[in-house]
C-alpha cells in the first residue's frame, strides 16, 4: 500500500553516494528498486535491493539534474528529482 512508505533520499545535491532509505515501519518488503535518469530521459541507473536501503555511487555521473523512479514490491511508488554536483 503506498501510504504505508516513506522515504529519505539524502544528500540532494549528491556529491558521491546517493542514499535511498524507506523509514516506514512495514516489513514485508520483496523488492526496492531505483532507477535514476538524466535530463534527456535516459536510464543511468538501476540498483535493487531486498532491504531498506540502497546506495548509488554517482561519481560517474555528470553535473546537473536528474530523475528517479522508485518501485516498491513491484509498485511504483515516487518519482522525484536529485542534483548530482
Amino acid at each position: 500500500q503506498i501510504s504505508n512508505f516513506k522515504f529519505q533520499i539524502f544528500p540532494n545535491p549528491v556529491r558521491d553516494i546517493a542514499i535511498f532509505r524507506i523509514t516506514s515501519a512495514q516489513e514485508n518488503i520483496t523488492s526496492f528498486v531505483v532507477v535514476v535518469f538524466d535530463a534527456m530521459g535516459r536510464e543511468v541507473k538501476n540498483v535493487t535491493a531486498t532491504n531498506k536501503l540502497i546506495e548509488i555511487n554517482c561519481n560517474d555521473l555528470e553535473r546537473g539534474m536528474y530523475f528517479y523512479k522508485i518501485t516498491v514490491n513491484n509498485e511504483m511508488i515516487r518519482t522525484g528529482k536529485m542534483g548530482v554536483d
